[in-house]
């Protein structure tokens, strides 16, 4: 499964909440790790990269804990070039961030809604 950018800026252009870049880049962050958590389901049968946000309140630090775990598994299961459009993006609204201005709850919510509508975001032809 790839990513298709075009679906991805659909599906933002419908979510008016996503206004500032840390939340589009959480929410993109949110469906990397879902891609990720399908590629380990596709590969081992389970998905082990979700036990480690259960119960988990998101802030900035964890963002960047994520984001390292995420590229790290991308590169472990060779797919890393698969999203590169995505990765970019998220790179892209984490540099314009001058102060992070969200909430631990609004950080979460942002990234689990990622990994909800990150089906929304996939390439078919992959």
């Amino acid at each position: 499964m790839g990513f298709d950018s075009k679906k991805f800026d659909d599906l933002m252009s419908q979510l008016e909440a996503i206004d500032k870049p840390e939340k589009q880049a959480v929410f993109g962050l949110g469906v990397l790790t879902k891609f990720v958590g399908n590629i380990q389901y596709g590969k081992l049968e389970k998905s082990p990269i979700y036990s480690k946000f259960f119960g988990l309140e998101i802030g900035q630090h964890e963002v960047q804990r994520i984001l390292k775990m995420v590229v790290r598994k991308l590169i472990d299961y060779d797919r890393l070039h698969a999203y590169q459009s995505l990765q970019n993006r998220i790179a892209e609204n984490l540099g314009t961030i001058k102060k992070w201005e969200l909430s631990k709850d609004e950080t979460t919510y942002f990234f689990v809604l990622g990994m909800m509508l990150a089906e929304e975001c996939k390439d078919e032809n992959d």
